[in-house]
């Protein structure tokens, strides 16, 4: 019976993987054609995957990750809700200071402007995703007993290839030669799925990482329009997720926790 059901989650997991990347391609295959439901699709699709698994291909709910949990874990929600902003404000505040960014003429109304228009599409483009990341592929790459190293690197790589679409249509790498700009794309997405899953492991949820992946959308999304501020340092100073700056903060965020969870776990 056990190895039943390992082949059958291994089984879901391919399902997931190739339907997710099959799925992201058609998307982008269709908004080539002109047809801006592709752009639905492409987003949607981990959510697509993991609902249909779940519903129809035997999975279940009971490992889902949809309960909030609020209860014990309200710090757990604001470190993580808080950790964009803060980063982002510190970047944007050496930015400024040491000349590397040069906004234009009503840079903070215009800020304002896209992203609160942007809000609610982000909102739901990170639950989309956080269904098919965390609410689907964590939990069923930990119930194959697969180390929390490995998972991390799995969900990376899954993460970052489903972005290939996306970056094959919009050709914008920030200036940055391509193999710089994956480079530093990869790391970040990595470095915050170790974040992520470490509060998930300890909250038992998705929201903290829906509330933080749409935050990370909001503040990022004003300065993909270039006319709202010039960087002279994009690999170091940017307020972009694979800014070299936001993935140092990032990092440290990451050993304050482990160093909280080794300080509790001695008390």
């Amino acid at each position: 019976m056990r190895a039943t059901g390992l082949t059958a989650s291994l089984r879901n997991i391919s399902i997931f993987v190739c339907g997710v990347m099959t799925l992201a391609t058609l998307g982008a295959f269709l908004i080539l054609q002109g047809i801006e439901a592709g752009g639905l699709l492409f987003v949607l699709s981990p959510a697509l995957m993991a609902l249909g698994l779940r519903s129809f291909g035997g999975d279940g709910w009971s490992d889902s990750a949809i309960a909030p949990n609020i209860r014990g874990n309200g710090g757990e929600y604001l470190r993580l809700i808080l950790l964009f902003p803060v980063a982002y404000f510190l970047v944007g505040l050496l930015g400024q200071m040491s000349g590397v960014f040069k906004f234009g003429p009503d840079t903070a109304g215009k800020i304002l402007a896209v992203a609160g228009a942007q809000a609610i599409p982000l909102f739901l483009f990170a639950l989309a995703e956080e269904i098919g990341w965390r609410g689907y592929l964590y939990p069923k790459l930990n119930a194959l007993g697969i180390s929390a190293g490995r998972r991390d690197l799995i969900i990376t790589l899954v993460w970052a290839s489903w972005h290939i679409p996306y970056f094959a249509l919009a050709q914008n790498f920030h200036g940055l030669p391509v193999w710089q700009f994956a480079g530093l794309f990869v790391l970040s997405i990595y470095v915050t799925t170790v974040i992520y899953g470490y509060v998930q492991e300890r909250t038992r949820s998705i929201w903290p990482m829906v509330f933080s992946h749409t935050i990370l959308g909001v503040l990022s999304a004003p300065f993909a329009d270039a006319k709202l501020a010039t960087v002279s340092q994009q690999p170091f100073l940017a307020l972009r997720p694979e800014a070299i700056a936001v993935i140092l903060i990032q990092l440290l965020f990451l050993l304050w926790l482990r160093g909280r969870q080794r300080k509790y776990k001695r008390s």
